[in-house]
């Protein structure tokens, strides 16, 4: 475009020039003409169409309020609770409302008591734009928040604008209709300096919500009724500041919502009065503010808000004899605080990093009430995530296998390791299984020595030992080449084919098995799994991300259908599985072998019955468990048999999702359950929660 334009310029000049001289020779003259540059910005096409109405096309609908203005937007569905002054909700793709981000003025509005957002409280009076996306923004400047919803509304609020010597602007509406409908409303722009300017936008609301409806009786008549208890009345109140600086801006806002309504009941009763006298109360009230500001290629904006939400309903079954008394009060509090930073480091290239606070507490005077407290920071989760995506696309497993042959003999769901190379980016490095022997008898007597130092430390340091001491040394000497091949293979997670490398009868002839040597590997926090099975890498991995930890694995079954108690069996716990920042757990040394030899770490998890862990198995759908320990099994037999025992929610639920995915779970201490689901969704796969 740009050569186009600048010929299209130069040519005609050209050609004027040539004319002139061949016209009037002795006359010429030279004139030098700047160069001129026409150039424009690259239009930047949204990657998610927005739907939206600005300016006079909004004022001019004939609406009441913001959930009146988006019936008009497509793909949405509104859900009207009764009509002026009811509340009314939207859904996006068919999503839940509490999926659906409503935004004013860059601020995300919440309700901790349902997730739900009545757009009905919104007037349209002091509103510049309403904005529709199915998604979140293209733009990558915006808060964390902006990039965690379905789909999102953007309210705006009319800046004020005001002419040459004007310092007030007042527009004053009133609007009137069927069922008693009141509705006054005024708004005051004032300018406060050259910079700053003030808005106040005011207005009442009132319906009887009385009308008159046929009713047909058990005798056939028709009788005409009139619907009560329809009442609405409410007062909306808010008052914005608005800055402008040099190279940013900064807004402020302080709302109110008051209303009382009554909840008619349904027309299906036979008295003939029809009266049902519920009520509800509400009060909405907060204070936010916003500030954008640019520094040549670093940008800053930052949010802030408080609100507290009241909310009154009162059944009473004096007034309605058909009902149980309900006279609740919900009091809500929220701060939310968010950060984001922007550098364009080349014109076609920027860096956004996004941080985002909010508390929320809720209040109510229910028995039993559970008074919900939450913390949530969107820029840890989404670190987590990111971090576990890359944990995974970085993992590298050494895999030995006997004869070189990939072994199913007890895989995970994942039936092809090229499975697990597409969905994480894992990747493989194999060898013979021989070479691992090999490795150990090649030790340097500095390496035995090292072992040897190891295995005294971990005899001295258990709770206890029931078996020869001096077995353990063949298993350090197993951890010290296992960790020389990883190192020389550049793997960073280990699995071996246990039952088709024990078949070859090594193990018996050299007194040591592969199971101590998968607890410290763990503890060293390199991801280890039993049998062969890279898909309880991929677990342990997740886990240690999210949690800190050193996951304990085995196989897993429903125990006791009676008590929903689950069990899982093996002989690889850790001393750090309720955290790497955690004092090391007491543990005992117990033979795998019934002669004595291959040692295994042992846990009484009897001790902490009653605390909740967290599990996920070898996986393609991921199923999360969240259990409660109930015992412990075998804690001091010799051969492959600790078992923790846990009661989960609904054995028969976590059976149907169990059919999906391998049998080996992972599991650490403490509740996990959201931090792996988003993890999982961001890794494209199916989440079940048993």
């Amino acid at each position: 475009m740009y050569h186009r334009i600048l010929l299209a310029v130069v040519m005609p000049l050209v050609c004027c020039c040539v004319d002139l001289y061949a016209q009037t020779v002795d006359s010429t003259k030279t004139y030098h003409i700047e160069e001129v540059s026409v150039s424009a910005q690259r239009i930047r096409k949204e990657v998610i169409p927005v739907q939206m109405l600005a300016g006079e096309e909004l004022q001019k609908l004939s609406v009441h309020s913001v959930a009146d203005a988006i019936r008009y937007f497509s793909g949405i569905q509104i859900k009207d609770y009764g009509g002026i002054g009811g509340l009314k909700t939207v859904n996006i793709r068919g999503l839940g409302t509490q999926h659906v981000g409503v935004f004013y003025d860059g601020v995300q509005l919440g309700n901790a008591q349902n997730g739900q957002i009545d757009l009905g409280r919104f007037s349209l009076d002091n509103m510049e734009a309403v904005s529709l996306y199915n998604g979140q923004k293209s733009a990558i400047f915006q808060s964390a928040k902006d990039f965690a919803s379905a789909g999102s509304i953007y309210m705006t609020a009319r800046h004020p604008s005001f002419g040459e010597g004007q310092n007030y602007r007042l527009k004053g509406t009133f609007k009137t209709g069927s069922f008693g409908l009141v509705n006054p409303s005024v708004l005051l722009e004032h300018r406060l300096s050259k910079q700053v300017s003030g808005s106040l936008s005011a207005e009442y609301m009132y319906t009887n919500g009385k009308y008159k409806f046929r009713y047909r009786q058990k005798n056939g008549y028709d009788i005409t009724e009139t619907r009560k208890n329809g009442d609405v009345e409410a007062i909306r109140a808010e008052y914005g500041l608005f800055g402008d600086m040099q190279g940013g801006e900064w807004k402020a806002k302080a709302y109110l919502y008051n209303s009382e309504r009554g909840l008619p009941g349904a027309a299906v009763r036979e008295t003939g009065d029809f009266v049902h006298e519920d009520r509800q109360w509400d009060t909405n009230f907060f204070l936010q503010g916003s500030f954008r500001k640019h520094w040549g290629n670093y940008s800053l904006q930052t949010n802030g808000k408080y609100a507290y939400d009241y909310l009154h309903y009162l059944s009473d079954p004096r007034l309605d004899v058909t009902t149980m008394y309900v006279n609740n009060h919900y009091r809500q509090h929220e701060l939310y605080f968010s950060a984001a930073n922007m550098l364009n480091i080349l014109p076609f290239w920027s860096a956004d990093v996004s941080v985002d606070f909010q508390w929320n507490k809720l209040n109510a005077d229910l028995v039993n009430f559970v008074y919900p407290c939450r913390y949530m920071d969107d820029f840890v989760k989404a670190v987590d995530v990111l971090r576990v995506k890359k944990i995974l696309k970085n993992l590298k497993i050494f895999f030995p296998l006997k004869n070189a042959q990939l072994t199913f003999g007890c895989q995970s769901s994942y039936l092809t390791l090229d499975g697990i190379k597409q969905t994480f980016g894992t990747r493989f490095s194999h060898i013979n299984a021989e070479q691992v022997f090999d490795e150990i008898d090649a030790l340097t007597p500095e390496e035995k020595a090292e072992a040897s130092h190891m295995a005294d430390e971990l005899v001295s340091s258990a709770k206890g030992v029931h078996m020869p001491a001096e077995y353990v040394k063949n298993d350090m000497e197993f951890y010290v080449a296992i960790k020389k091949l990883m190192a020389h293979h550049g793997c960073n997670a280990f699995t071996i084919p246990c039952f088709e490398v024990c078949a070859t009868r090594q193990l018996n002839a050299r007194k040591f098995t592969f199971c101590l040597a998968k607890s410290i590997l763990t503890e060293d926090g390199i991801p280890a799994a039993c049998a062969g099975d890279v898909g309880s890498v991929i677990s342990k991995a997740i886990l240690m991300a999210v949690s800190n930890a050193a996951p304990y694995m085995g196989n897993t079954l429903v125990w006791n259908p009676e008590e929903n108690e689950v069990r899982t069996l093996h002989d690889v716990p850790t001393r750090y599985m309720k955290g790497y920042d955690k004092p090391a757990l007491p543990v005992e040394l117990v033979s795998f072998a019934m002669d004595g030899w291959g040692t295994t770490l042992r846990y009484d998890f009897a001790q902490d019955v009653g605390e909740t862990i967290t599990a996920i198995p070898d996986m393609k759908k991921i199923m999360i468990v969240k259990g409660e320990i109930t015992g412990c099994d075998n804690y001091l037999v010799p051969e492959c048999k600790l078992a923790v025992r846990y009661k989960v929610a609904d054995t028969k639920h976590f059976h149907d999702c169990q059919k999906y995915v391998g049998h080996h779970f992972a599991l650490v201490y403490g509740d996990y359950g959201d931090q792996i689901a988003e993890a999982a969704e961001a890794l494209g796969l199916e989440v079940m929660r048993a």
